[in-house]
């Protein structure tokens, strides 16, 4: 009996015995449950995008906002020294998260330098170091009029570039010509080339 049943159903559709074999069920019940299962795939995906989506504003980060009733503090900073550019960090509290209401400064004897604020949370200022005089320098960071410097300093150390303006060496001597084709006399003194003028 079994066995003409399922003959039956064999013959009655075009993947009758896969049908059977592998759903139970024929095959406009299984198109019928494959439509819902992706139609409820897309949904649920759907859903998930539109959850994990944020407001962003590049000037504000989330975490507590300035308080003028307070004062601002810097306890901190890293590193204490280096050169153009490098990325410091300023701890201290109430910087608040709008970094167009911060400015920070690092001093030293001849001026104020603007430094470039790349990040900001109430906590921790994330900046640029500027280009400065070498030596000691203290970081001023002023938030909404509210002023406060460090009591340590930034070591700032100038970059030393050397390159060619033109010509090019010779032991033989000086030769006159333009920027490419001019030669210096040179002296090896010690692995360190002069030019002796």
């Amino acid at each position: 009996m079994k066995n003409e049943t399922l003959t039956k159903k064999t013959t009655s559709s075009k993947y009758g015995v896969l049908n059977v074999i592998l759903f139970g069920r024929n095959l406009e019940t299984n198109h019928y449950l494959l439509i819902h299962c992706i139609f409820y795939s897309l949904v649920l995906t759907l859903l998930f995008l539109i959850g994990s989506c944020k407001d962003s504003d590049d000037n504000k980060t989330t975490g507590a906002t300035y308080d003028p009733n307070q004062p601002v503090t810097v306890e901190s900073f890293m590193p204490v020294e280096g050169k153009l550019r490098e990325k410091v960090i300023v701890k201290g509290s109430n910087f608040g998260t709008d970094k167009s209401k911060v400015k920070v400064y690092f001093v030293d004897e001849a001026a104020e330098r603007l430094s470039t604020v790349i990040g900001i949370d109430n906590n921790t200022l994330y900046c640029l170091a500027p280009r400065q005089l070498p030596g000691g320098n203290r970081i001023k960071v002023i938030v909404d009029g509210k002023e406060v410097t460090t009591d340590g300093t930034f070591k700032y150390e100038q970059a030393q570039n050397v390159s060619t303006i033109s010509g090019s060496a010779s032991k033989d001597g000086n030769d006159d010509g333009d920027l490419a084709s001019a030669k210096f006399k040179y002296m090896l003194i010690k692995e360190m080339i002069l030019v002796s003028v």
